[in-house]
């Protein structure tokens, strides 16, 4: 089997782990759930039928979640992750092309550009995180 060049001369993604205070990345939230709010989700998940596979198309979902934003139905995208997402963006947008992402980002950008034989574009972010448009 012949593996690509630009998949045998990746990096591995390693996830470093850094001092801080309060920790906000990977979509994590410096506040607990409430306590009745914490016991809503464990009543739903006690009689959720979790030997079954949800939707394949969790239609039923993005409908609540386009209704709930005041958004076309069409526009809420569901995937199993943010990485399949992105996978998804750079394959539709950017094979052999390139890829403009602002900086600082989440850093599978990078990795799957280059996997995909695409240029990665990164522009920096304003000291006070706005985007430069001009």
């Amino acid at each position: 089997m012949s593996i690509r060049q630009a998949i045998r001369s990746a990096a591995p993604y390693r996830f470093r782990s850094h001092a801080y205070r309060v920790k906000l990345d990977q979509n994590e939230s410096p506040y607990g759930l409430p306590a009745g709010l914490k016991e809503r989700v464990m009543e739903r998940l006690r009689a959720a039928p979790l030997h079954r596979y949800p939707e394949i198309h969790p239609r039923v979902l993005q409908e609540k979640i386009a209704h709930h934003f005041d958004w076309p139905t069409t526009g809420v995208v569901i995937t199993g992750g943010s990485n399949v997402l992105i996978r998804c963006f750079v394959i539709a947008a950017g094979i052999g092309q390139e890829v403009l992402v602002v900086s600082p980002t989440f850093p599978v950008y990078a990795l799957q550009a280059q996997q995909l034989g695409a240029r990665l574009i990164e522009i920096p972010l304003r000291g006070d995180f706005s985007l430069p448009v001009s």
